[in-house]
Parts: structure tokens; sequence; C-alpha cells
């Protein structure tokens, strides 16, 4: 928002003025570069030509995607070899992450049978490398004894849900 300002109104300084607690009232100087400015109306310009077009910009991260695509259809996009490309990189990169993940598991699963039924591991200076305890015990609803107790009641309040999209490299 500062950077936006200094660009609006032509300006390099800003001050922020706050007010802590309603009692201590400090103020902040920034400094906002030419450049700071350029790259904030590059955005703001990209994010216009989206609006006047009336498209969403692409997404960028999976949770985007998921709130951007929340369906599929039966069409399939036919590959182009850069699509090919990063399909074998992402099966490359899943694969070294799931080979990592069994690596740490099994270190992991060496130091549990280390502690057996110990709750932490210190150093000898008393710092705390790992802690494995019980948590305390907890209650939940279940759905499937309140299915059995009372099937009738259950049955009214089940509602159905729409499926998520599933993505699966093959």
């Amino acid at each position: 928002q500062l950077v936006h300002e200094c660009a609006c109104h032509g300006i390099d300084r800003i001050f922020l003025a706050v007010l802590f607690g309603g009692q201590e009232f400090v103020t902040f100087e920034f400094n906002i570069s030419q450049a700071q400015k350029d790259e904030l109306v590059q955005k703001m310009a990209k994010l216009w030509a989206f609006c006047k077009t009336d498209t969403l910009p692409p997404a960028e991260s999976i949770e985007q995607t998921k709130l951007i695509y929340p369906t599929s259809n039966e069409d399939a996009l036919v590959a182009t070899q850069q699509i090919e490309i990063a399909v074998a990189q992402l099966k490359q990169y899943k694969a070294s992450i799931k080979a990592l993940e069994d690596q740490a598991e099994a270190v992991e699963v060496a130091i549990r049978n280390a502690m057996g039924e110990r709750g932490s591991i210190t150093t000898y200076s008393g710092e705390t490398l790992v802690t494995w305890r019980t948590s305390k015990t907890s209650k939940r609803f279940s759905t499937d004894l309140f299915k059995q107790a009372m099937p009738d009641i259950y049955e009214k309040f089940v509602i159905e849900q729409p499926g998520s999209r599933r993505f699966l490299v093959k």
C-alpha cells in the first residue's frame, strides 16, 4: 500500500503512522525506489488486463488450481513436448521425494527404537533433541456407532458432497 501511494502521488518517501494500544504513537519512514514503483505498476497492469478481459490469471499454487478448476469434464488435452517434459520432471521429483521420505522413515524408526518408552532424547548439556510423548486422550464422535444405533436419524443428516478432483501422475 505504501508503494501504491508513492506511485500514485509521484513521491519517494512516505511515513507510516501507528498508534499502539491507543497510547503510543510511532511513525516509520520508508524510502520507495523507482524500481519498486515500476514493479507495482507492472503487476497492476497485468491484473487489470485480466479484469478487463474477464479472465482469471493462471493459478500460482495447487490450492488456487482447486479453486479455479473444481470440476473436470471428459475431454483430454493432447500433451505438447513441453508438457511431456514437465510430467517427466514431476515423476522424477515425486520419486526423489518418496526415496527421501523412505530414508527419513528408516532413520525415525531407528530413533524411536532407541527411545523405546522414553519420552525424549536430550544432549549431555540438557538440550532436547526429540520428544515422543503420549498425548492427552480425546473424545470424538463415531459416525459408525451412531449409524448402527439410530440408522433412521443418521440418514436424515447424510448429505451428498460433490467429488473432488484427484491429480494422478501415470
